[in-house]
């Protein structure tokens, strides 16, 4: 799980910013794995613009280690961090096509598979648009019904925020040695 965490961190970084959006997916990642401490510090070390990454031996070491199972989670996943922010840039994907190269995939599969991929990354943003909107609706609802004046879009903003702050303070969590 380590290489396909360092690989989702390069993709995240290549387009030269990791966003907040993009972080936090491979935290959420992070934590639904049960990422190592120490993975865990290599993946914000990763993230960290400041720290010069060398992109060809985390792809490399991926693609040497992997099984097909595993490749297809990461290029689906590397897919799904490259959209979180809402743009997926050539940048991106030229990190995902480094890995097809490396496997000798076949052009007209590495076709196949960007598609794939752009597919399984919006069907994962369009479930969490759902989720989010049904959330911010039972937030909606518990802060109507303990504050009678407080609903709509401000209860939704409010909501917003939360979700903002809780992003932000895991961002830092992802590098607890930058201030």
């Amino acid at each position: 799980m380590a290489h396909h965490l360092e690989l989702l961190a390069c993709v995240a970084r290549s387009d030269g910013d990791v966003s907040v959006e993009e972080a936090l997916a491979i935290r959420s990642f992070m934590d639904a794995s049960g990422t190592s401490l120490a993975d865990i510090q290599q993946v914000s070390l990763l993230l960290d613009m400041d720290h010069e990454v060398d992109v060809e031996r985390v792809v490399q070491r991926l693609a040497e280690e992997a099984t097909a199972w595993t490749l297809a989670e990461a290029v689906r996943d590397a897919y799904i961090i490259a959209s979180a922010d809402g743009e997926v840039t050539n940048h991106e994907i030229s990190t995902v096509e480094r890995l097809f190269e490396l496997l000798n995939l076949p052009v007209e599969h590495r076709a196949k598979l960007h598609t794939w991929g752009r597919n399984a990354a919006a069907q994962q943003l369009l479930g969490m648009t759902f989720i989010s909107a049904s959330l911010d609706q039972v937030q909606s609802r518990r802060d109507s019904g303990s504050r009678p004046h407080a609903g709509g879009a401000a209860a939704r903003d409010t909501g917003r925020e939360t979700r903002v702050t809780t992003v932000k303070r895991s961002v830092h969590e992802l590098n607890p040695s930058k201030d």
